[in-house]
């Protein structure tokens, strides 16, 4: 019976969603925000993209954006307002 009890918690837990808010039309939302900020970023020039994709998407800090594209932290900064506008 303990052991039924056990493998039921713990198929139950693999079950559990992640936030209790994402609804099957919220997924769909947020996946067709995703395509249309794809589609927009695409047309950008590429320093404003690879600034945007460092920045946002894999979340450095702007030192560590400014090391990868040889710049100041200062100058990817404003590098980026210019790309979000």
């Amino acid at each position: 019976l303990d052991q039924y009890a056990s493998a039921s918690r713990s198929t139950a837990q693999k079950w559990e969603l992640k936030d209790s808010t994402e609804t099957p039309s919220r997924i769909l939302l947020n996946r067709e925000q995703e395509i249309l900020m794809a589609d927009a970023v695409s047309e950008l020039p590429e320093d404003y993209q690879e600034v945007i994709m460092l920045r946002n998407l894999q979340r450095l800090s702007f030192k560590q954006v400014a090391e990868r594209m040889n710049r100041s932290p200062g100058a990817v900064q404003m590098l980026w307002l210019r790309a979000l506008n």
